[in-house]
């Protein structure tokens, strides 16, 4: 009797602790395409990979010259050439992640560093599932060029009321259970 008591009471902290915890959203262990686009954002100049994004980072390279990072919460580009870089004008010339898991959403994104001359907030455009940086007109230098920082939508698993509502019910139905097993 006594260790039926306690493992419902144990049942009871853990649904009361969990409840209402969001868990943090990120890229992490999703699946993500990165192409290069020019001379506009609908032409897909190069196609530079697709595979899945840890702790390290998911690494592109592009034609040689800069390497295009996806970790879970930001996106850098480093000039990996040794010397500068000059994008070409078009109306796009860039660069494009797609999340294809498409979950959580990307609900923004910030400059978090930026060491290229004329680069503004403004050439960046994301949606829930991509983020475009235009290049367009700039030159890179060696080393880390630009950093990213990426929002996502929060998730609430499971939701909090749902789950206070249904450990309140088990906790209501316990003495039921407990009735009947020792009669």
């Amino acid at each position: 009797m006594r260790t039926k008591r306690t493992v419902i009471s144990s049942l009871a902290v853990v649904l009361f602790v969990f409840a209402g915890r969001t868990f943090a959203s990120d890229l992490n262990g999703n699946s993500v395409t990165v192409n290069y686009l020019y001379p506009n954002m609908s032409t897909v100049y190069q196609t530079l990979g697709t595979g899945t994004v840890t702790g390290a980072g998911f690494t592109t390279n592009s034609f040689g010259q800069h390497q295009f990072t996806v970790f879970p919460s930001e996106i850098t580009l480093t000039n990996v050439l040794g010397s500068d870089v000059n994008f070409l004008i078009g109306s796009f010339n860039g660069y494009q992640m797609i999340d294809n898991t498409g979950s959580p959403a990307i609900t923004g994104v910030t400059v978090a560093f930026n060491d290229v001359a004329g680069f503004t907030a403004s050439d960046v455009s994301f949606d829930a599932t991509d983020v475009w940086i235009n290049m367009q007109g700039l030159t890179t230098t060696p080393g880390l060029d630009l950093q990213l920082d990426l929002q996502f939508a929060s998730t609430s698993v499971p939701e909090p009321g749902s789950l206070l509502l249904f450990g309140t019910a088990l906790l209501g139905m316990a003495p039921l259970v407990l009735k009947r097993i020792t009669s």
